[in-house]
């Protein structure tokens, strides 16, 4: 009786589980029904970064174009306001001249040969920009950065390290990233965080729908490649 009874069991299991997945296959087929209806107008599931798959410098070369504001987005100084607002750069210290250069060689550092990937200058504040996606940095490569800062703005200086991941720069030092940050000269922002925010805050603000475009693009990338992780303190250091 009780072999009856599994049998009995894994029957009426085997028939509930047919019974859900045949309601879940209908559902979905009606849901690619209305996505592909959707997709004549909307084209959801298009984006450029689908055929081209950007690696560091062509993420610096976006993000510098966006921060532009002479760029060809047509917005002025809406992505750089943004940005300068998300770092914690205070509205009474923007002011001309707002420039962006890419490539910045650190001529007043020991290690000139090195380049800043993105450099903003905005009044009398240097602000260096070293977008770290995916790639470690080299040997007291930051470092290098701080010192080419400090002796070029004095104190007037801001270093932003954009990580994939969250983590913090391991190429400055334990104290003189302890230092930095208590200064506030020191920013370290996530991809999947802070940029896609900011990515978000732009988008919103933008009134060419072109650019909007393009900007929901390059969202949907970061959600894609980017996936913030729990890092530990001594990880961070």
């Amino acid at each position: 009786m009780g072999l009856m009874t599994t049998f009995a069991d894994r029957n009426d299991l085997r028939n509930a589980l047919d019974a859900f997945y045949g309601s879940l296959k209908l559902r979905l087929d009606q849901f690619e029904a209305e996505r592909y209806k959707l997709d004549r107008s909307e084209a959801t599931r298009f984006s450029v970064f689908d055929y081209i798959d950007p690696d560091e410098n062509a993420l610096s070369r976006v993000l510098s174009d966006l921060l532009d504001p002479t760029g060809k987005h047509g917005q002025g100084t809406v992505f750089l306001m943004t940005f300068l607002e998300m770092i914690g750069v205070p509205s009474e210290a923007i002011r001309p001249p707002l420039r962006v250069k890419r490539e910045d060689p650190t001529l007043y550092s020991d290690n000139f040969g090195r380049r800043i990937d993105i450099t903003l200058k905005v009044g009398d504040l240097g602000i260096g920009i070293e977008n770290k996606p995916w790639a470690e940095e080299g040997e007291h490569q930051l470092k290098d950065y701080m010192v080419h800062l400090r002796r070029k703005y004095g104190d007037r200086y801001v270093l932003v390290y954009l990580s994939g991941d969250g983590s913090a720069p391991v190429s400055l030092g334990n104290a003189d990233l302890a230092a930095m940050e208590a200064a506030g000269t020191l920013k370290t922002l996530a991809y999947p965080t802070h940029v896609h925010a900011w990515l978000e805050r732009c988008c919103e603000d933008c009134k060419a729908e072109r650019v909007r475009w393009f900007l929901r693009d390059l969202i949907q990338f970061v959600e894609s490649k980017f996936e913030l992780v729990e890092l530990s303190e001594e990880t961070n250091r």
